[in-house]
């Protein structure tokens, strides 16, 4: 049972009619209305329109969840992760808090290494943003970045208040990009561009 309850006829709120169904976590933000639909468009917006490929977004988003011990943001993605091309033991890697080198690319392991600072200490190692930035576009980082403070954000809500997990991670599908950006240059942070990888 969630620690306060949730607010009366979620599915007649104008804030929660975009969602698919009324999430929980959702509902319960509905408290404050004024917050739940730019929460709810910014969740979109990471989920749908972002340049990170489906499967970092995903991997990035299960890191949170294990770092903040949030069982309701794992539930949530963990099907999304696998669905768009996350394998199974690298969710069970990322559930565990560890990245285990011969499970992901080193792109990967330097966005995650990015998320994992930003959780303990709140900030970037220079040498981190530096390998970042040899890796990733300007727009990806600042993506990144705003993914790992939104559900950090969530994860404290659901956490705080107890929010009971809802399985509702397929019906979330149509919100989520699956497919990975086409495959383009990117201007490096300074000299010629880098190609990069979409996976």
């Amino acid at each position: 049972m969630a620690g306060i309850p949730y607010p009366p006829s979620p599915q007649a709120d104008e804030n929660l009619e975009e969602l698919p169904t009324p999430l929980n976590v959702f509902r319960m933000l509905n408290h404050a209305p004024p917050l739940t639909g730019p929460a709810v468009h910014l969740g979109k917006a990471i989920l749908a329109s972002t340049t990170l490929s489906p499967r970092l977004r995903e991997m990035a988003i299960l890191t949170v969840a294990a770092r903040t011990g949030c069982r309701y943001e794992h539930s949530q993605h963990a099907p999304i992760a696998l669905a768009v091309g996350v394998t199974g033991d690298q969710v069970d890697d990322l559930a565990s808090g560890e990245v285990t080198e011969d499970l992901f690319t080193e792109r990967h392991r330097t966005a995650l290494t990015a998320v994992t600072e930003l959780l303990t200490g709140h900030t970037l190692e220079p040498a981190t943003l530096k390998s970042l930035q040899e890796r990733y576009s300007g727009r990806e980082i600042v993506e990144l970045i705003a993914l790992t403070g939104y559900y950090t954000m969530l994860a404290g809500l659901a956490n705080g208040l107890d929010v009971d997990v809802d399985p509702a991670g397929d019906l979330l599908t149509p919100l989520v990009n699956q497919h990975d950006p086409s495959p383009t240059i990117a201007p490096g942070p300074s000299g010629p561009p880098n190609a990069r990888e979409t996976s």
